[in-house]
């Protein structure tokens, strides 16, 4: 690969692509977290949205979700969640729903503060994730 048209080198010293990829390694596996640009800062700690994603996907009725940041005074980002539900239930429901679900599941800074209900595709044609506002 050259690189990306009128775009800066991507490329470090030694020839590896840098594609700002997240990973955590443990012994011989590698453990894709997310891309850099999408991590969620929450008040210092750090969110994927790819993990509350997951969590969402099994929670009943939960079709698809998507996760991303969203600006705050007080914690810098908070975390925005946009699902698409199987049937019809109120926000305010499912809020509450959602919190039982992730008690104990995830840390209390991953748990989506804003829930976005809508009945929209939430991948493009290529099934990349779109997690814009």
């Amino acid at each position: 690969m050259m690189g990306y048209l009128n775009a800066a080198a991507a490329f470090d010293p030694e020839g590896w692509f840098n594609t700002e990829d997240a990973v955590e390694q443990e012994g011989e596996w590698l453990r894709f977290l997310g891309r850099c640009s999408e991590i969620i800062n929450v008040g210092g700690m750090k969110v994927y949205p790819a993990e509350v994603e997951a969590m969402l996907l099994d929670m009943p009725g939960v079709l698809d979700a998507t996760v991303r940041g969203q600006s705050s005074g007080l914690l810098g980002q908070i975390v925005v969640a946009r699902v698409t539900l199987a049937e019809p239930e109120r926000a305010l429901r499912f809020k509450t729903r959602m919190r039982k679900f992730c008690r104990g599941r995830i840390a209390a800074q991953m748990v989506p503060a804003r829930i976005e209900i809508v009945d929209k595709p939430q991948h493009n044609e290529r099934f990349k994730r779109m997690r814009l506002p």
